[in-house]
């Protein structure tokens, strides 16, 4: 589950027990469509895993920016 997201990457809800430098595919919903990401996890902290996107598609992480943006501004 994911409990912060920006364009780089996200932090999750470490169920599985990921240690850095594990590497997993996540899947994010935009749109009705669902889009694959590889990522790596960084850092590793309590129940938390922090990933960073390996090959996030420029439109995607547009439309993430453009979400968070529109979020900050209510």
């Amino acid at each position: 589950m994911l409990t912060r997201l920006n364009r780089r990457g996200a932090t999750i809800v470490n169920e599985g027990g990921l240690k850095v430098g594990d590497k997993i595919d996540v899947t994010l919903r935009f749109d009705d469509v669902d889009v694959t990401v590889q990522c790596q996890v960084i850092k590793v902290e309590g129940n938390l895993a922090k990933i960073k996107f390996k090959n996030l598609a420029a439109d995607i992480a547009n439309k993430i920016t453009y979400r968070y943006m529109k979020l900050a501004n209510r």
